[in-house]
């Protein structure tokens, strides 16, 4: 089960005790449905980035967080020049939009991050995401891996400073799995893939698949409520982290923002 942090000897620390084997995702659930994150000092939040080939399992995970701590986790709404696929709508999976507005958004400076996937534009909102961080939100990002190397090369403190990354990929055969998994999810979605889109999607994700060591954490989606859990322990471990830097920042700092010295030298 999950403990909450505390404080001993100066030190946050953090503890996950089943017998060395991962949590089952009731276990990471309080007693009255409430999720035993972190709980921060301060008022911020963090960014998750989420990045995987199609058909790894990105977007099971990320409801799978959702649905642990709605309050707490928050999905970026990404703005796509895609048509909606299935059920999808407007305000609820992404925001779709023309080429044109993207162009024009893009433009004004109105994307955090933004990328051509697939033949189509995905891009993240710059300002809700940095205030969805501000306000003490876990905000997770989907996109892919090209998008990770822009938020990783941000310069604002606010994303910077509170950011963690995940690859997902699924077990061996890898693509194999991909592949199966990107027809099966043609078929529920009332069609079937063409198959020069198909090797141009498996394609693409043998190069995503070889930048995963660019990320921090690399999760296998087998079994996807273990992913879930998995991914919760690991945003929890980076909220400690970032809680540590933040409080060793407050310890050896001087008002006027210069770091005292612990000891001296002779």
């Amino acid at each position: 089960m999950f403990f909450n942090t505390d404080l001993c000897n100066n030190e946050r620390i953090f503890a996950v005790l089943n017998n060395g084997n991962s949590t089952q995702l009731g276990e990471i659930m309080g007693t009255h449905g409430k999720s035993l994150l972190v709980e921060s000092n301060g008022e911020m939040g963090m960014l998750v980035v989420i990045s995987g080939p199609s058909g790894s399992g990105k977007t099971s995970l990320r409801r799978g967080l959702c649905k642990i701590d709605p309050q707490r986790f928050v999905f970026s709404l990404s703005a796509t020049t895609r048509k909606p696929r299935g059920t999808e709508a407007t305000g609820h999976d992404y925001d779709f939009i023309t080429l044109e507005e993207f162009h024009a958004r893009k433009s004004l400076g109105y994307f955090l991050e933004w990328a051509e996937v697939y033949g189509n534009y995905y891009g993240t909102p710059l300002a809700e995401t940095r205030k969805q961080v501000a306000d003490g939100k876990i905000v997770l990002l989907d996109i892919d891996t090209v998008g990770h190397k822009t938020i990783r090369d941000q310069t604002n403190p606010i994303i910077r400073g509170r950011t963690i990354s995940i690859f997902v990929t699924p077990p061996e055969p890898v693509m194999k799995i991909l592949e199966d998994r990107i027809r099966r999810r043609a078929t529920i979605n009332g069609g079937s893939i063409n198959e020069e889109d198909l090797r141009r999607r498996l394609a693409e994700a043998e190069a995503e698949l070889a930048r995963q060591g660019e990320f921090d954490h690399v999760l296998i989606s087998d079994k996807m409520e273990k992913a879930t859990t998995d991914a919760f322990q690991l945003i929890n471990q980076g909220l400690v982290r970032i809680q540590q830097d933040e409080d060793f920042k407050d310890m050896y700092s001087h008002p006027s923002g210069t770091l005292h010295q612990p000891f001296a030298i002779i």
